[in-house]
């Protein structure tokens, strides 16, 4: 966690995904625009349902590959740790 800027946990606030209104929340808590949020999951219809909501979206299998993603797609992301 100590990478990220805040999370929002579907189970504490009672929206699951790929809900919009859960996307809406992150995107009011932390005062930003949905497109300046990025949204890690391991499900194909969360992360398209991101998408729609116009946040930044990556799906993901394994955090090794996660790793090799961010480094390509936002390489001014701190990774390290994220691989091991």
């Amino acid at each position: 966690m100590k990478h990220f800027d805040d999370a929002v946990i579907s189970g504490i606030i009672g929206i699951n995904k790929p809900d919009q209104r859960i996307f809406e929340h992150a995107s009011q808590r932390l005062d930003l625009a949905a497109g300046q949020i990025l949204f890690l999951d391991d499900l194909p219809h969360n992360v398209a349902g991101a998408r729609e909501a116009g946040l930044e979206a990556l799906l993901f299998s394994t955090t090794q590959r996660l790793s090799e993603e961010l480094a390509v797609s936002y390489p001014q992301l701190p990774l390290d740790g994220l691989d091991s």
